[in-house]
């Protein structure tokens, strides 16, 4: 089975720790499936899978031009017929899933089911399913990792993603070598015999132990931040200002931002004035990590930004008290800087166009240091000839 990780770490062992915060929601919708057909590859088809015990989802591959009919019964009931929906893939395949209603889904009875083709009734797909064999949890959450004041060593903690018999599985890696940890003991682990000065990356993944569920070893892959335009700026090198688009997500979504703080913890951002917009106090000192965890009904999704540095994505208010005048065929400019104390650190462009001229032309102006009008404000100011 495909692996299903709960994120991955870079840690620098043993000058630095790094973790991330994953929340988790069920999920089992269309919108999702195309995580799901990864992790079920090896399953048969109908893949089927349960997020909560109370839910059930089948979907095949076939084709864009036929129509199918997916049955299903169990033992001592009537035959059900469900209602499947259809998801384009290429031009010439499709996706097409059954959710069972909530009222069919059953534990410990098999339920037998079958994929034909719609009109001439030919069986394509046949099966049996236990629905308590089927399990997709959730990824481990709150994975951390710390030192433990032994050399060559790091504690990785994490929390169960449900109650019950669960077995995990911990990978960690560098760029030469990889290893894994089968059926941890408990939900802390050591491991040991690591590289001083390697760089791991360290993943936790969990399926049912098989005692009384069965299923397939989760995992959930940050997905890009760009795939939500998310954007992190800085107007004055104090605080910083984030925003992302959310067209592409369910209307329920709710979206939580998290950021790596100074000192190495993970916070949350609050952004209940504005919506998609969060703004958070920044420093200088070290790069600032972000994510955003996107959760509905249906899907469950966390968007990794690569590290941002604050003097690097600084974007201030356009220049103010713009001023102008014509002497002798020649346009004097002049401006104030957006914020003071950046003055010296700005440079700008400017864009003018001529009568009877159509676009723009563009040139760079760098400033003289601190110039000082007789006003005596700071300001910046260039001559465009006619």
């Amino acid at each position: 089975m495909a692996p299903r990780f709960a994120w991955r770490l870079r840690i620098m062992f043993p000058a630095w720790i790094s973790c991330a915060l994953l929340l988790t929601s069920p999920c089992g919708s269309l919108r999702v499936l195309r995580e799901e057909i990864s992790l079920l590859a090896d399953d048969k088809d109908p893949k089927c899978f349960t997020r909560a015990d109370k839910d059930l989802t089948c979907f095949w591959k076939g084709s864009n031009i036929t129509s199918y009919d997916f049955y299903y019964e169990y033992e001592g009931e009537e035959e059900k017929k469900c209602t499947l929906t259809h998801q384009r893939v290429d031009p010439d395949t499709g996706l097409h899933v059954c959710s069972f209603p909530p009222e069919d889904v059953y534990l410990f009875v098999e339920a037998q089911i079958k994929v034909t083709e719609s009109g001439t009734n030919e069986p394509v797909y046949e099966r049996v399913v236990n629905v308590e064999n089927q399990v997709l949890l959730d990824p481990p959450t709150d994975v951390s990792v710390s030192l433990n004041g032994k050399p060559q060593q790091l504690k990785v903690r994490w929390t169960a993603p449900r109650p019950g018999n669960l077995q995990y599985e911990i990978q960690y890696s560098t760029d030469k070598a990889q290893a894994k940890v089968s059926e941890p003991q408990s939900l802390v682990h050591t491991l040991y015999g690591l590289s001083p000065g390697e760089k791991y990356n360290i993943a936790v993944r969990a399926k049912p132990d098989g005692s009384s569920r069965d299923g397939f070893w989760s995992a959930v892959v940050p997905r890009p931040a760009d795939e939500i335009h998310l954007n992190c700026f800085t107007p004055y090198l104090q605080y910083v200002i984030c925003n992302w688009n959310s067209e592409e997500m369910e209307k329920d979504t709710q979206y939580t931002l998290y950021y790596q703080s100074r000192n190495g913890d993970w916070e949350v951002c609050d952004h209940s004035d504005v919506t998609n917009t969060c703004t958070f106090q920044g420093w200088n000192s070290s790069d600032i990590i972000v994510t955003v965890n996107a959760s509905s009904r249906h899907q469950n999704h966390t968007f990794y930004k690569e590290p941002i540095s604050m003097n690097r994505m600084v974007l201030t208010a356009p220049p103010k008290h713009l001023a102008g005048e014509v002497n002798d065929g020649k346009l004097r400019h002049q401006w104030e800087p957006a914020v003071a104390e950046l003055a010296d650190h700005m440079v700008y462009q400017i864009r003018y166009s001529l009568d009877n001229h159509s676009g723009w032309k563009f040139f760079r102006y760098d400033p003289l240091p601190n110039p000082t009008p007789e006003t005596g404000r700071p300001f910046n100011y260039v001559t465009i000839l006619n």
